[in-house]
């Protein structure tokens, strides 16, 4: 519609493993898609943002860069540290550019889900033996005594690009 009033940077891949396992592909491959896309797709569309946020600034409400980080963003476990180092990056990114672009009438969030039950988590989680019965055990150690599911990261992400979380920064 002539405008861009959101970007949802929410791709990545998981890893699992020692660091002395990675190989140099693994590195290239997890640090393109969880750290260096947000990165290229956020610097390609700051300028419309910005524009955007300078419009929107007299009605109250702002355009919205949103990321999927995780809970591996915000501490760590172990086999996880190459995904954890990617997921770091994301937070720490959300955080300077909320703190740079919150003058420009941006938003800028980030959702940092524990585990989500999805086909990449069990594929992902089959490295560290078997994926059913760690999901059983973290479904058990959740405060909840559940695992998130993809509608639960979408219903936030609404959310958060909407108006109604335009508090939210």
């Amino acid at each position: 519609w002539g405008q861009l009033d959101i970007l949802y940077n929410n791709a990545g891949i998981g890893w699992t493993g020692s660091f002395d396992e990675v190989d140099d592909s693994q590195v290239a491959a997890v640090l393109r898609a969880n750290l260096v896309g947000p990165i290229l797709m956020t610097r390609a569309a700051l300028p419309a943002l910005r524009e955007r946020g300078q419009a929107l600034r007299a009605r109250n409400t702002s355009p919205v860069i949103l990321f999927t980080a995780s809970g591996l963003g915000l501490h760590a476990r172990p086999m996880v540290s190459l995904y954890t180092v990617s997921k770091h990056g994301i937070v720490g990114m959300m955080r300077s550019l909320a703190l740079d672009e919150g003058p420009n009438n941006l938003r800028v969030n980030a959702i940092c889900p524990g585990i989500v039950e999805t086909p990449l988590m069990y594929r992902t989680m089959a490295r560290l033996g078997d994926a059913r019965t760690i999901l059983e055990r973290s479904r058990q150690e959740a405060p909840l005594k559940r695992i998130a599911d993809t509608s639960d990261v979408a219903n936030a992400a609404v959310f958060l690009a909407s108006d109604e979380a335009k508090a939210i920064h």
